[in-house]
């Protein structure tokens, strides 16, 4: 029973960050039809981003020390930020392209944000504490499961829940929706394609 259970919430915990990931690329390939190798870039900057590069490996200025009430919300704009400026300066101007086309774009800018963060930071791997207190084990259904974890799974749940409730019950998720099962339909009908696929790139950046 105990290994069970130790079982299933690490399998939820890790299955949880998999599925926001998941649902950053699906939101875009629903409304463009374009899997967009650059996501995890996007992951690995907004991580970066906590880090202020020197000329010193050995000096650089880790920000995650910031409450959670300023983190967080900063976190969530750097994505949804670099998603949105993504799609602005690149995918915009290939949105008549063929899916091929806009694929090898998004990996040409994987490989561009990729090597920009070597550049900037080395390749030496950086060891980051990150509110060393979620690191304390709960004992759960005879499991000790961290905190950390219990986190993960219960925000995947609400992340879940709200994303369920925009699409559903706002008119930018109306017109996602509507994107999804035909666009060109959507448009003539008065969807403003800017208006959508911004707004997915700014959720998926945001998930990311």
């Amino acid at each position: 029973m105990t290994s069970l259970s130790q079982l299933f919430f690490d399998a939820a915990s890790l299955g949880g960050i998999y599925a926001l990931a998941a649902l950053g690329i699906a939101l875009i390939f629903g409304v463009m039809n374009l899997v967009n190798f650059a996501h995890g870039e996007y992951i690995t900057f907004c991580v970066f981003a906590l880090i202020v590069p020197s000329t010193d490996a050995a000096a650089h200025l880790f920000l995650g020390k910031a409450p959670a009430i300023v983190l967080v919300p900063v976190m969530l704009m750097i994505g949804g930020g670099l998603a949105v400026l993504s799609e602005a300066l690149i995918f915009r101007r290939l949105r008549n392209a063929t899916p091929v086309t806009m694929m090898i774009a998004s990996f040409a800018l994987g490989f561009v944000l990729q090597y920009a963060l070597l550049a900037a930071y080395g390749g030496r791997p950086k060891a980051v504490s990150l509110w060393p207190g979620l690191n304390t084990p709960v004992e759960l259904l005879g499991a000790s499961v961290p905190l950390l974890q219990l986190l993960v799974i219960g925000v995947t749940v609400a992340i879940l829940v709200i994303l369920f409730l925009l699409l559903r019950h706002t008119r930018l998720g109306l017109e996602m929706r509507a994107a999804a099962e035909n666009f060109t339909m959507a448009r003539m009908l008065g969807v403003k394609a800017n208006r959508v696929i911004t707004g997915a790139f700014a959720i998926s950046g945001a998930l990311a």
